[in-house]
């Protein structure tokens, strides 16, 4: 019975994670324009809480290079 109780706690994670992404990408695209294929690769690998440090990042980096510093 528990684990049945943790698909929706997992499903809501995944939502969160899927939320943030899209977020994160509309940042990146009104600043830097479209993400190159290796920050999408970067953001499919994070989990939530490095999305929202890369969200709190863009608003002071002067490029995806240092805000993901590559």
């Amino acid at each position: 019975m528990a684990r049945l109780q943790k698909w929706p706690e997992r499903w809501e994670e995944k939502g969160r994670i899927e939320e943030a992404r899209e977020n994160l990408r509309s940042l990146i695209k009104l600043k830097f324009g479209e993400s190159p294929q290796w920050v999408e690769n970067r953001m499919e690998q994070a989990d939530h809480s490095q999305l929202k440090a890369w969200m709190d990042k863009i608003l002071f980096a002067d490029s995806l290079d240092e805000m993901f510093k590559r």
